[in-house]
Formats: C-alpha cells, structure tokens, sequence
C-alpha cells in the first residue's frame, strides 16, 4: 500500500508542476493589450457621423440663445437619466478649466424639455446646452451615450468617441489641438 501511495504523490506533484508550466507558457504568450493613442474608430465604424464630413446644424440654439459655433469645437451628446452621461459632467468642467480655448458644447437628449432644464441645473453644467429629442438621435447618427465629436476648423468630424473612459475625451479632443498647432506653425 505504501508503494501506490508514493506512487500517486509524485504523479500528483508531476501534475502540479506540468500545469503550472502550462499556466507559465499561456500568460507570456499572450499577447500586450497595445496602449490607446487615438480615439478608437474602428470599432465605432457603423456609429455615429462618418469621418470627414460637415457636422450638422439645423439652426438649433442653446438653452441661452445663442448661436453654436461647432468650428474647432467639442461636441458632446448625453441624454437626461443616463449614470454615465451624469458621471461625465464633473470631467466636461475640468477639462474646460484645462483647456479653456476649446469650445465644447452639451446636445442633451430627453422626452420632455423641463427634464433637460433639471438636469442643468442639478449638475451646474456651465457649458452652452443644446435642447434635443430621442428623435434627433437619427440626425446625429448615434443610439449610444454618452457619445463625442471632435469638429475640426472646417466644421467637419475629425475623431469621434463613445466617452466611457477618463482619457476619451483627451483623445477626442487630440485632434482639434492638433489641428491648432498645425495652423500655429504654419504663421
């Protein structure tokens, strides 16, 4: 009996050191997740305003009254009841206190325009806001929030982005910066 149970336990540690070998070769092989340099397009191909082309204007003013400019600017579409839309205001306002040259406007989405005037003033939002409705998501080409352009000089889409991470909106907004020290350069 005593021979079986020797045996068993180096075929046991044989076992032990053979998947732990396996675990060893699987985990280095595995490839590096490849750092985010730019706002990700690829998988955001079938959303949102293709690349490229005009921003639309309809004509629409902000809460204000005034005239959007979405030249050079950063435009953000969020809806009313959305957790990560809400999350993402407190950024909106440090990112406009770090980069107070770039035009950033709200499309807030909701049924109702009162919901929209709540939600302004709940979160303080400083920013100009642009009054939509679940309709005009077909306008602007997207279901997803809370969802973000990056309209170059031209007024056409440079980068776009679904804004669920802290660097999104850094890496949108790259490309309009970009665009500015391009122009800085050529004076």
């Amino acid at each position: 009996m005593s021979a079986i149970f020797y045996v068993s336990y180096i075929i046991l540690w044989m076992l032990v050191i053979l998947l732990t070998a396996a675990c060893v070769y699987l985990l280095k092989r595995k490839p590096a997740s490849p750092k985010q340099d730019t706002p990700v397009q690829s998988g955001l191909d079938g959303i949102g305003l293709p690349k490229g082309i005009p921003f639309p204007n309809d004509g629409r003013l902000t809460l204000d009254g005034a005239v959007p400019h979405f030249n050079n600017a950063l435009v953000i579409l969020s809806m009313t009841l959305c957790g990560t839309c809400e999350a993402l205001y407190p950024k909106l306002h440090r990112f406009r206190q770090q980069h107070p040259h770039i035009p950033i406007y709200i499309l807030l989405f909701a049924d109702q325009e009162e919901q929209i005037t709540q939600t302004v003033e709940k979160y303080q939002l400083k920013l100009p806001v642009i009054a939509c409705t679940p309709q005009d998501t077909e306008f602007f080409q997207t279901h997803f929030f809370p969802f973000g352009y990056a309209v170059d000089q031209e007024g056409l889409v440079a980068s776009k982005s679904n804004l669920d991470q802290e660097d999104d909106l850094n890496l949108m907004a790259s490309a309009t910066v970009e665009h500015e020290s391009r122009l800085a350069k050529a004076w």
